[in-house]
């Protein structure tokens, strides 16, 4: 349903913004009235979550450019432009041929969708081995979620299991024996656009440093170039934070720098409830992770068909043959703190924007911040040494029809509900 994705109308506004050129908007940004009311027609309210779909056939009022007011927007303005190009392609199509907002909506989402499948299809093709797990997690149902709404969850997930691929076929692939000219721009290119879709998700560059020196000629050739790359996303990524830094609020209204000080100065106490916050929540990161919470604020009711989908993946990534004996022991170590990295700086920045001071717990984790790099903790996962009987295509097999069976039930939950 629209307006039902996590964050999508404060979404909407941001990428609306983007699309009539306010690339650097601050709290708020200045829409048509149309755009308010519109929302207001097919939200849910506090009392009712299931608002039916024929709402939207109430949606008849036209946008007028000349009749707009302020909305504020702090939650999605510190994000960086880049990350909204699924959607932004198709907003700043609506613009040109249309005066209905509903048209804006959808194909803001129609073009996201398909910016992802696209990402998606290539990253699986490069991929140099262990493409099941990138198709099999392309299909969680909170992932599709980002990919159809108008979250910018979707361009950064899909980006990130491109990024993976594509360095991961520079590194492995042997019919790449020398970088080009081309392809070291385009590692540079995609570095920058994956590093400004989330900050946290910044580590991921440092996976150049698996493809090995002989492509690039020798080792000074390597330490040159995966300088200029790490340098540039640093550089790319410092500007934007002191913009973003000046609008960032936590939710309980304590400033971002009250909330850095006060782990600067108490940094046994912050490791201390960065355990405390993994531990109590754990199960629901897990479950979140593979799609238990679709929607805003309204859950889909399977959690059967999630834990069977997420023994699936597990079964599918260690009797994966692809995978085995791929990754030298530093190569591995690589992998490990990446890892341990991202997942440190999602849960010191929603510390910083969302948790209160006197909280026992940080405040904000969500399971799909772990999707991005889902794909390297099943490739380390998947190097466990586990005989399978089962070949290839069967299992191709298994994962596409139990997906659709997840997926058709899923699909029907939410459709039921909003009838």
């Amino acid at each position: 349903p629209l307006g039902r994705g996590h964050d999508e109308t404060v979404q909407f506004y941001r990428e609306y913004g983007i699309a009539s050129g306010e690339i650097l908007a601050e709290n708020r940004i200045l829409a048509p009235v149309a755009f308010k009311n519109t929302f207001e027609k097919i939200h849910s309210d506090s009392r009712m979550y299931n608002k039916p779909y024929s709402s939207v056939f109430e949606c008849n009022e036209k946008i007028d450019y000349n009749d707009e007011n302020y909305v504020w927007i702090a939650t999605t303005a510190i994000y960086h432009p880049i990350q909204y190009i699924g959607t932004t392609v198709g907003i700043f199509l609506a613009k040109l041929i249309t005066r209905n907002p509903v048209i804006f909506i959808y194909l803001g989402r129609l073009s996201n969708i398909i910016i992802s499948m696209v990402l998606l299809y290539n990253a699986i093709k490069m991929m140099p081995f262990g493409k099941k797990i990138l198709l099999t997690i392309s299909m969680i149902p909170i992932a599709i979620e980002g990919f159809s709404t108008l979250s910018s969850d979707g361009f950064t997930i899909a980006i990130c299991f491109f990024f993976i691929a594509y360095i991961l076929n520079l590194a492995f692939n042997k019919n790449v024996r020398i970088l080009s000219k081309k392809q070291k721009i385009f590692i540079g290119i995609l570095s920058c656009i994956v590093s400004c879709c989330k900050i946290v998700y910044f580590p991921l560059i440092l996976l150049v440093l698996m493809i090995p020196k002989e492509k690039y000629g020798g080792l000074s050739e390597k330490i040159k170039n995966n300088i200029l790359v790490i340098f540039l996303a640093v550089l790319i990524n410092i500007t934007w934070l002191i913009f973003g830094f000046s609008i960032l609020v936590s939710r309980g209204g304590e400033s971002g720098s009250q909330m850095i000080l006060e782990a600067i100065k108490n940094p046994i106490k912050f490791g201390q409830m960065v355990l405390y916050t993994i531990s109590n929540n754990s199960n629901k990161y897990l479950l979140g992770a593979f799609g238990n919470q679709l929607e805003w604020g309204e859950h889909v009711y399977g959690t059967s068909f999630v834990i069977v989908f997420i023994a699936l993946t597990i079964f599918v990534t260690i009797t994966d043959e692809s995978i085995k004996n791929k990754f030298l022991n530093k190569q591995k170590i690589l992998l490990g703190i990446i890892v341990v990295i991202i997942i440190g700086l999602i849960f010191c920045s929603l510390y910083v924007q969302w948790t209160q001071i006197e909280s026992p717990e940080i405040q904000g984790v969500q399971g799909r911040y772990f999707i991005p790099i889902m794909p390297i903790l099943l490739l380390l996962l998947g190097d466990i040494k586990v005989k399978s009987e089962y070949s290839s295509n069967k299992l191709t097999k298994m994962i596409c029809l139990y997906s659709l069976i997840f997926l058709i039930y899923t699909m029907f939950s939410l459709i039921i509900s909003h009838l």
